[in-house]
């Protein structure tokens, strides 16, 4: 290779900032929760959650024009979660994502697409100004819908048949939209006819309203202690190192439980623990006889993977005639066409639902939900929500949507350092924090063992602030 074709490498290699790329790959995956030799394993070696982070890790790192991101928060913990929503912030380059995080949506995206009855919709703004926007559109269509079908039945009072009563009000609103159509041209001219919901009708159709409403029953009143660990240790295997060690947790019937951490720490082993799936190796899980744990994780709802139908199943599980296990279903959602089709057919998102009726009409004074928001929409996370605000029993979740830590005002307990203690901060604070850990190149975690880095228990020695007694 001649020293002038070098040369043109070389530039060619400056300018795409090749000496930076080992660097950036290893912040990128960093952040998205690989650490130590993960990042030098081979891909085919890992499982199908983080080979989806390979994939997210690889669009990012090649930082296309468009990046087209569907439900990337999917398979991300909240710390990789809080990464990525601070990484995007800064994206330079046009970015659509489809995403059921509303607060992922509230801190990447300024305007929102809406699909809605065959058409799309723009709004400028994140996700919490969209709604805003699209709550007073839909009062508006719903007044405007009732005059339009006042008119209608006074021209029918008149002696018009329903035809030609509809097409009078049609035409009379047609006629006054005509005036400022005639001011529109090209382009300008479709968006206006687009955004006519009653198409060349003329006449509004009514709006199809989507209601989701979960509901868990009102536990009994259960004195403390409820569920808790006690002196707690715990290991896989005898040749391994310990997950957890020497852990007192407990909680009571107003007890509202986030558990975070980073991947890999045994967030969702503690909750097998507490729910008495796994053992410990030393120490005791202590639950009140009296106590009903209504238990949620995508494992559960995948597992129902049956030739009965959610409708079967319900009725063979709780004991419900045909009309009282439809009604469950369609509470949650459910399409009907769905109710007797077998459970092995149903995609996610329609076993979630199915596997939350079970939860609920299991009458649990203890709610443990292991990523519960995976394979719901929007609306169903903001049910569940409302669900969980009204439910007077215990909560326990692990989650990486922040808006459901933050809306079912949950404490913060952190799994770290072979622990799982009480994160004495704001949300808003933890996120900070996590962020800064991510920036500081000493600090690691490595199944669950932390390396130069001052643990919450220290920190809580230090200000005074310890854990309060539990069991008696």
């Amino acid at each position: 290779m001649t020293t002038k074709r070098l040369e043109k490498v070389y530039e060619e290699l400056r300018a795409i900032g090749a000496d930076a790329a080992e660097g950036k790959a290893r912040k990128i995956l960093s952040g998205l929760g690989f650490v130590g030799d993960m990042m030098e394993r081979p891909t085919k070696n890992f499982s199908g959650g983080w080979r989806m982070r390979v994939s997210l890790a690889r669009a990012l790192f090649i930082e296309p024009t468009l990046l087209m991101l569907d439900e990337p928060t999917n398979h991300l913990d909240l710390n990789a979660v809080i990464w990525l929503d601070d990484y995007l912030r800064a994206w330079k380059k046009t970015l659509l994502i489809v995403s059921h995080d509303q607060d992922f949506l509230d801190y990447v995206c300024d305007g929102i697409i809406l699909v809605h009855d065959k058409k799309l919709k723009n709004f400028k703004g994140n996700y919490t100004s969209f709604k805003s926007q699209h709550k007073s559109d839909v009062s508006k269509h719903k007044r405007d819908y009732d005059q339009q079908q006042r008119r209608i039945k006074e021209e029918k009072k008149k002696g018009q048949s329903s035809k030609k009563a509809d097409a009078k009000v049609a035409k009379a609103a047609k006629a006054k939209r005509e005036p400022k159509n005639k001011k529109k041209k090209g382009q300008a001219q479709m968006q206006d006819d687009g955004d006519d919901e009653g198409g060349d009708s003329g006449l509004l159709e009514k709006y199809k309203d989507y209601i989701v409403k979960f509901h868990f029953p009102t536990p009994g009143d259960i004195p403390p202690p409820v569920l808790g660990m006690h002196d707690v240790t715990f290991r896989y295997a005898p040749e391994t190192d310990p997950l957890f060690e020497h852990v007192e947790f407990g909680i009571d019937m107003d007890s509202r439980v986030a558990i975070v951490g980073n991947n890999g720490v045994g967030k969702s082993t503690f909750l097998n623990l507490l729910i008495q799936d796994l053992e410990p190796t030393k120490g005791e899980v202590r639950k009140n006889p009296r106590v009903r744990i209504g238990f949620f994780s995508q494992h559960s709802a995948e597992a129902l993977g049956s030739d009965e139908s959610p409708v079967d199943y319900l009725r063979r599980e709780f004991d419900l005639d045909m009309q009282d296990a439809r009604k469950t279903l369609g509470q949650y959602a459910l399409d009907k066409k769905a109710h007797t089709i077998p459970l092995k057919q149903l995609s996610g998102g329609q076993k979630a639902r199915v596997a939350f009726a079970a939860v609920a009409l299991r009458e649990p004074d203890v709610l443990i939900l292991d990523e519960p928001t995976n394979n719901l929409d929007i609306e169903s996370i903001q049910a569940l929500i409302d669900s969980i605000n009204s439910f007077e029993g215990a909560v326990i979740i692990v989650s990486h949507d922040a808006r459901l830590i933050l809306e079912a005002n949950c404490n913060l307990y952190e799994c770290a350092d072979r622990n799982c203690l009480p994160v004495d901060m704001s949300f808003d604070d933890y996120r900070d924090l996590v962020l800064a850990r991510l920036e500081d190149e000493e600090y690691q975690e490595i199944e669950g063992k932390r390396v130069n880095y001052t643990p919450i228990a220290q920190r809580q020695e230090e200000t005074g602030d310890g854990t309060a007694e539990v069991w008696a």
